[in-house]
């Protein structure tokens, strides 16, 4: 039981449509986002059609042109959409034959630093809702902005905490969220230049204390895609909630049964 995130970069191109469709085919999805198709609205519907077939999908054309998200699911998914910004879509999904319903938002954020504090204040909000108290709920996304100085590939030479990251820093507090534990490598994005190359972490997943309480064993795969300068990430899911094992108990009147020691012997 998998979704998916990934900043394409670009959806009109065939061969990008191609990429992604071999992919969606190849693994088991329920549902996933796709960032930055910069495909304007009258496209939309025919490049879904084409890249997801039967699947439904919704996206934020009313906040900007080119849609910067598109949230899409198959027909084993429901999904009822709770919030859309220019930056984020934030639904309550439910997967068939799967009992636990959850919140999962879906993150585009801006280039700039003075519009992500509009996504910032976004986030806090619905942390601060009655819907989201007690239930399951993971952020994930292109973020456009490092958490850590270990996420940007100059930290060595030239370290900075900038004020972009403290107000990122913030909001994780705030909520109370940390990362999905995650595997590939820790930069997702990178400027593919010879000289002054530059990579980042600016893909992620967040979740908060109830999405870890009712997916312990949840966990991100980071991954080249070969079609963008985004790398692409995928959430596989489990239910099973991990419940401590009670102590061994030994009754001692066991012992004197008469067949108990041959029985012992025996094994």
């Amino acid at each position: 039981m998998s979704c998916f995130f990934w900043n394409i970069r670009g959806l009109n191109k065939k061969n990008k449509q191609k990429v992604i469709r071999d992919w969606i085919r190849s693994n088991s999805f329920q549902f996933g986002c796709l960032l930055e198709t910069k495909l304007k609205q009258n496209r939309a519907e025919s490049v879904a059609s084409s890249v997801f077939q039967d699947w439904s999908m919704v996206s934020n054309y009313e906040s900007h042109r080119f849609g910067r998200i598109w949230v899409v699911w198959s027909k084993h998914t429901r999904v009822k959409v709770e919030f859309k910004s220019g930056q984020m879509i934030t639904c309550l999904v439910k997967i068939q034959n799967f009992d636990v319903e959850f919140l999962c938002s879906f993150v585009y954020a801006s280039n700039s630093a003075a519009e992500r504090k509009e996504l910032w204040r976004d986030i806090k909000s619905q942390h601060d809702l009655a819907l989201f108290r007690g239930k399951p709920w993971i952020v994930m996304g292109d973020y456009n902005e490092t958490l850590d100085l270990d996420e940007h590939s100059n930290s060595d030479t030239s370290p900075q905490i900038t004020s972009g990251m403290v107000d990122f820093q913030d909001v994780v507090w705030y909520c109370s969220l940390k990362d999905l534990k995650t595997h590939g490598p820790i930069f997702t994005w990178c400027n593919k230049r010879e000289e002054d190359l530059v990579c980042k972490k600016l893909d992620r997943v967040l979740q908060n204390v109830v999405w870890y309480q009712s997916f312990p064993q949840a966990y991100c795969v980071i991954e080249a895609g070969g079609c963008s300068d985004h790398l692409r990430g995928k959430i596989f899911l489990s239910s099973d909630i991990q419940k401590p094992k009670g102590p061994f108990k030994f009754a001692n009147a066991i012992s004197s049964q008469p067949e108990f020691v041959q029985t012992v012997e025996d094994y």
